[in-house]
């Protein structure tokens, strides 16, 4: 009779090295999913760099054509009389001058246009007109870094 009860009572220490290999197992599929995942969200964001990089390419491209092959009358992006018309522009509209002129030196930054030492002279001289030497000049300074700050 010992022997039917050693034969009905399983083995217990051979369940637990199974259970640890069901865990095994499931780490191991969880851990292919998550390099899965990993590698989709690299590829994506692999092709969304290289779309940044074609389009910053055709940009830069375009102005530098823009600039260098058209005579200035004729040209699309930059032209030479841009920054006197902006000037004047803020000039007669001084308050939308303000934020106007925050925007145009921050995109100028981005864009690595060297136009913010004009823009931010010209700032500092129309603000001078409008508030005097003291305060005219201090809103054309914190205009103008505020401007190069938000394009950096």
């Amino acid at each position: 009779m010992t022997s039917r009860k050693s034969e009905a009572i399983p083995d217990v220490e051979s369940q637990p090295l199974l259970l640890q290999d069901e865990d095994d197992d499931h780490d191991n599929k969880k851990k292919k999913r998550q390099t899965n995942i990993t590698q989709d969200t690299t590829i994506k964001s692999s092709i969304g760099k290289k779309i940044v990089v074609i389009l910053l390419f055709i940009i830069i491209f375009s102005l530098i054509y823009d600039v260098s092959a058209r005579p200035p009358e004729e040209r699309v992006f930059i032209r030479p009389d841009m920054a006197s018309k902006f000037l004047l522009w803020v000039q007669d509209n001084p308050y939308w001058g303000l934020g106007a002129f925050l925007w145009v030196i921050a995109i100028c930054v981005v864009l690595l246009i060297p136009i913010g030492t004009p823009l931010t002279l010209g700032c500092g001289y129309i603000y001078k007109g409008v508030y005097g030497w003291t305060l005219g000049l201090a809103v054309a300074t914190l205009v103008s870094m505020a401007g190069s700050a938000l394009g950096a």
